[in-house]
């Protein structure tokens, strides 16, 4: 069956294409800032391009998120995004979960967010549709299944002590024409903010 939907799609697709000489560019990252006495700001983002030949696939995951955590009064504000952005491909899956959180617990406020966005595209060569098909609606949970990444989760306020950022990033891009760009910047003032921001730009042709 799975067969039979994948040949009766790539049928589709060649009816509607014509020739196909561009390259797929992706833009994958996100942001997180935590204002309090004691704050943490985190990212993580994972991207993956291959040429495979008859097609290219982009995956990737960008996962932020910030926790503030104040006393006597004090301010405590966090905040998350993430993003992604695919250009150049025939189909496109993106979908973004974000949560947000604020408890109190006597003279103690702790305020929570997390930002998690998760890109799957497919360029398929020789073909270029007239509109890139978004299927982001439709097939959504495909995202979920992402294999080997984990997205940043609320931490535990007992074991928030200080003001940390911190970031990492995996990027791989294979292929005969390619390029890979990571830009990223973490900041802490003690006692006071912690904020973190990421983004990955590749290209493929």
């Amino acid at each position: 069956m799975a067969k039979k939907i994948g040949k009766l799609l790539l049928t589709k697709l060649s009816a509607l294409a014509k020739t196909d000489q561009s390259g797929v560019t992706t833009v994958l990252g996100g942001e997180a800032t935590a204002v309090g006495q004691d704050t943490l700001a985190e990212g993580k983002a994972t991207l993956q391009v291959k040429d495979l030949g008859a097609v290219t696939v982009v995956k990737g995951t960008a996962s932020f998120g910030a926790t503030a955590q104040s006393t006597g009064g004090s301010t405590a504000y966090a905040t998350a995004d993430s993003f992604a952005d695919v250009s150049g491909a025939d189909i496109v899956i993106t979908r973004t979960k974000s949560t947000s959180n604020t408890t109190e617990n006597g003279d103690s406020t702790t305020w929570t967010e997390t930002s998690t966005t998760r890109v799957l595209a497919i360029d398929i060569e020789g073909i270029t549709l007239p509109k890139t098909l978004d299927l982001s609606a439709g097939l959504s949970k495909v995202l979920s299944k992402i294999q080997g990444f984990k997205a940043i989760k609320k931490p535990d306020p007992v074991d928030l002590d200080g003001n940390v950022a911190k970031v990492q990033i995996d990027v791989l891009v294979e292929g005969e024409n390619t390029y890979a760009d990571v830009g990223t910047s973490v900041l802490t003032v003690e006692d006071t903010l912690s904020t973190v921001n990421a983004s990955i730009t590749t290209g493929i042709a």
